[in-house]
């Protein structure tokens, strides 16, 4: 990969929606404030791009909202969470409202 000599570089601003956002009308972005114990994909102060127009498949990241709480994990493990009603904290209990907000198409991590 060739990088361009400095002053050989022309200045324009980075659009990360042009290289990240498939369908604006149906995507937004979503910080991270914790770190959930069952995946080690996600981490606290990341950013996450979600499309709510795409349909999950089977080991999609997906962001759902579980009796007004937001989650993140794959499709199959909150699936599965809610069907054995064991695992994590939250998930314990009857759940008596689960939807699907959308799919994690990328995830943003500062380095520093």
């Amino acid at each position: 990969m060739a990088f361009p000599a400095p002053g050989e570089a022309a200045e324009q601003p980075l659009d990360l929606n042009q290289h990240l956002v498939k369908h604006p009308a149906a995507t937004f972005f979503m910080k991270v404030k914790e770190t959930s114990s069952n995946d080690d994909e996600i981490h606290a102060g990341d950013l996450l791009v979600v499309d709510r127009s795409l349909r999950p498949s089977y080991d999609s990241m997906i962001v759902a909202v579980l009796d007004g709480e937001l989650f993140v994990g794959r499709a199959h493990r909150i699936e599965q969470q809610i069907k054995s009603q064991n695992g994590n904290h939250h998930l314990s209990g009857q759940a008596t409202f689960f939807e699907i907000w959308g799919v994690v198409t990328n995830i943003i991590r500062s380095v520093y």
